[in-house]
């Protein structure tokens, strides 16, 4: 998978090689560089090799599902031959989590000046792994909550060329680009389904919907179980039995807490003003659900 050169910083740039990704200049327009990555991803695909692709050309600035990129999909698939070559198969995989280490930084990046300096990206991956390193699995899991993955329906282009009279190798690149578009839209429509539910964002999402009003912790849970049950009407990835339960969203109300996120006395609970728009981001994962 493709990572941008911001992350080329030790010891995160071994670490990140080590998984599989390599660097990329996202944005660059220059020709040689541009003809050597679509090469290189082609062969890549040719070979069989499993590949990640950020749809969205990498973490939500906003929360948000964003529109498609289409730069990998297209070096992918416009020499493909579904007759002569390997079969090329998409697999949706949403992944949610109750805590982004750069969560900050990502809501920030229109505003240069907010953004984070090198020196403050290695102090918090410092502080990650310190946590996680030194302390104990409790500690750990309290300190950063759940992450989700869900798949959804694997998307053969080897059926699908056929069954659409498709031959990708062929077409011109203003006949192709459609068609690739329509295929990336596809996977972004599976990702909202398969996007998983997890404590923080559905609490997000809750105590947003109350405004400045407080709630205790019983009308956060109660709040919380018929917001999902809306979803998994809906069609959300979520069976009954897998919903958080009252002692799990009591841990993400205080890992919420620990970040400063809400403000707690009596019981009662609301959005710190202060980080409103970090609460809002969270909730964003979810929030396709009721503004379809």
């Amino acid at each position: 998978y493709a990572v941008g050169e911001w992350a080329r910083i030790f010891p995160l740039e071994m670490l990140i090689r080590a998984m599989g990704a390599f660097f990329v200049r996202r944005g660059s327009q220059n020709p040689l560089y541009r003809k050597v990555l679509e090469r290189y991803v082609y062969t890549a695909t040719h070979s069989g090799v499993c590949q990640a692709v950020f749809l969205e050309g990498g973490l939500s600035r906003d929360g948000l599902l964003a529109k498609p990129k289409l730069g990998f999909l297209d070096y992918i698939l416009r020499n493909y031959d579904w007759q002569r070559d390997r079969d090329v198969v998409f697999v949706p995989v949403g992944i949610n989590y109750d805590r982004l280490l750069e969560d900050e930084n990502l809501l920030a990046w229109d505003k240069r000046e907010a953004r984070s300096s090198t020196l403050q990206h290695l102090s918090k991956l410092w502080r990650f792994l310190r946590i996680n390193l030194l302390a104990g699995s409790r500690a750990r899991w309290k300190r950063y909550g759940y992450a989700s993955v869900n798949f959804g329906v694997p998307i053969s282009m080897r059926s699908s060329s056929e069954e659409h009279g498709l031959e990708f190798n062929h077409l011109q690149k203003e006949q192709r680009i459609p068609r690739v578009l329509e295929l990336a839209e596809t996977l972004i429509q599976s990702l909202r389904y398969v996007m998983p539910i997890i404590p923080v964002p559905v609490i997000a999402a809750v105590l947003l919907r109350a405004g400045e009003k407080p709630m205790t912790f019983l009308e956060i849970v109660g709040e919380c179980d018929a917001l999902i049950e809306q979803m998994m009407a809906k069609g959300a990835a979520m069976k009954a039995e897998e919903k958080p339960r009252p002692r799990t969203l009591s841990n993400s109300l205080d890992l919420l807490i620990s970040r400063n996120f809400l403000l707690e006395s009596n019981d009662h609970y609301r959005i710190n003003p202060e980080y409103r728009p970090l609460v809002q981001y969270y909730a964003n994962s979810i929030e396709h659900w009721w503004n379809e």
